[in-house]
């Protein structure tokens, strides 16, 4: 008996036969393989109980911080004011890379006018202000 060779024609006149036209179990059976292995069930946790309890006595309310992972946050009464330093602000004092710029690098030191943050974590790109001055580079969390 010959191996199987999957290259060779298997009809005798030029087709491959029964392979050409898979039956709806098999689409069926392929299409349940391939979707649901390339992805694992989303199971959104949540702050416990007592962490949820504390955020809310503490003036918080319960949020999603990067990668949808549950955070306690807090929002500032004097966001967007503007500030040269964290001892201005309730939050931290930063400003944002301008629009449409490429990300500035080796800023450490410029002067800069900051504004105060609206939460307790920021997201997006910033840089801290300190003396008005920047701390460091800008930072982008998600």
């Amino acid at each position: 008996m010959a191996a199987f060779d999957p290259l060779r024609t298997l009809g005798g006149d030029g087709s491959f036969g029964a392979l050409e036209r898979p039956t709806a179990f098999t689409v069926f059976t392929a299409l349940l393989l391939t979707s649901s292995s390339c992805t694992e069930p989303r199971h959104l946790s949540r702050l416990t109980a007592v962490e949820s309890g504390q955020c809310k006595a503490d003036g918080g309310s319960e949020s999603r911080g990067g990668f949808g992972e549950p955070i306690c946050q807090f929002r500032y009464a004097d966001a967007g004011k503007t500030c040269s330093g964290k001892e201005d602000c309730q939050g931290l004092c930063v400003t944002r890379p301008p629009d449409g710029a490429p990300m500035p690098t080796n800023i450490a030191g410029t002067l800069a006018q900051g504004h105060c943050a609206a939460e307790k974590s920021p997201f997006g790109c910033y840089a801290e202000v300190e003396g008005g001055k920047l701390i460091d580079g800008y930072q982008c969390a998600d």
